[in-house]
């Protein structure tokens, strides 16, 4: 049996929307794409889009919700260098039928940037549904690091005087209306790319961040995502800057955590360079973490000139690592415990 995944993508200049469906083979070794959609926007007039977000809505089996964020035009710009916009801004949400191929004619923002003092928003980890409530939990983040500085530009960035943060939106109607979460503020790093599961007890959620400290973060709400403990690091999985996802797998209730093994990478020259992709699992609340699997897929993508077998071999490794989180309890793994983890 063929297996379908949906994904979605931005260009490289964040003008243009795709949504693409693939499958595999019976090996689960080959990508075949059987379908794209460009997805209407008013990307490239009204600004650039980031990280978008696929989720299929459980009440009704042919609706699919894409989520992203689209940076604001005549405002503040971002500071590197060729970049025309800053990551993030609204985060918005447009519905795909896939009975009739259409999308909805406008998009609903889910929240506006100008929420916490007009910082940027941004989105990147799907939401997830809570088991009691029905309740839509989808985790978003403040970003200013690329925003050009108020000096360069006072009239329109010395407006945005929000702080960086994180949190989630909430809805409890099915995504027709949206709430935030309060936020919760980093110590000396941002808090970005979060991910978030609900745990063992309803309403028990737990959240992980992307962050500059060299670990990844965890934060915990027993309200269904309302409030948040202060986050904290996770002292025996590094992270070096980069992003990270975590999921519960059915129907083992086990949680899975897709992360690069490291935090600053031992390799000489190699300060930026992301490699150890890993998963592990957690039985306990993320209490504690066995990796399962380890990957070194394309460490160096920027530098990397790869030909068509060689990226035909590592969309198969990436095809594993799939497999390898639909079917834990077939890996061997070694085990290690948390700190913060009580």
């Amino acid at each position: 049996t063929k297996q379908r995944i949906v994904m979605a993508e931005a260009d490289g200049k964040g003008e243009h929307l795709r949504f693409k469906a693939l499958t595999a083979n019976e090996q689960r070794k080959i990508f075949a794409d059987v379908g794209s959609y460009s997805v209407p926007t008013d990307a490239g007039e009204n600004g650039a889009v980031w990280g978008p977000v696929l989720f299929a809505n459980p009440k009704k089996n042919h609706e699919i919700w894409l989520f992203y964020s689209q940076s604001r035009t005549n405002g503040c710009g971002s500071r590197v260098p060729g970049m025309d916009y800053a990551p993030g801004g609204d985060i918005l949400a447009k519905k795909f039928n896939v009975v009739s191929g259409a999308w909805t004619h406008t998009e609903k923002i889910v929240l506006s940037q100008d929420f916490d003092d007009g910082i940027p928003k941004v989105t990147a980890n799907k939401p997830i549904v809570l088991r009691r409530s029905g309740r839509w939990v989808l985790p978003y983040w403040n970003e200013r690091a690329m925003l050009e500085s108020p000096s360069v530009n006072p009239e329109k960035c010395s407006k945005l005087n929000g702080k960086e943060g994180a949190g989630v939106l909430l809805s409890d109607d099915h995504g027709e209306s949206w709430y935030p979460s309060e936020t919760i503020r980093g110590r000396n790093t941002w808090l970005i790319e979060n991910a978030v599961v609900e745990l063992e007890t309803d309403d028990h959620l737990l959240m992980v961040f992307r962050t500059k400290a060299g670990y990844v973060f965890r934060s915990e709400s027993l309200d269904g995502g309302q409030t948040w403990t202060d986050a904290s690091a996770m002292k025996d999985v590094p992270n070096p800057n980069s992003k990270i996802d975590m999921i519960r797998l059915q129907p083992s209730g086990l949680r899975a955590l897709a992360f690069n093994d490291h935090a600053k990478h031992p390799a000489k020259g190699c300060s930026r360079c992301r490699t150890f992709l890993k998963v592990a699992v957690s039985s306990n609340d993320g209490k504690t973490w066995t990796r399962i699997r380890q990957e070194n897929l394309l460490s160096r993508p920027e530098t990397s000139n790869l030909g068509e077998s060689k990226i035909a071999s590592e969309k198969a490794r990436a095809f594993d690592l799939l497999d390898a989180l639909s079917r834990p309890l077939r890996m061997q793994g070694t085990q290690c415990r948390c700190e913060n983890g009580k």
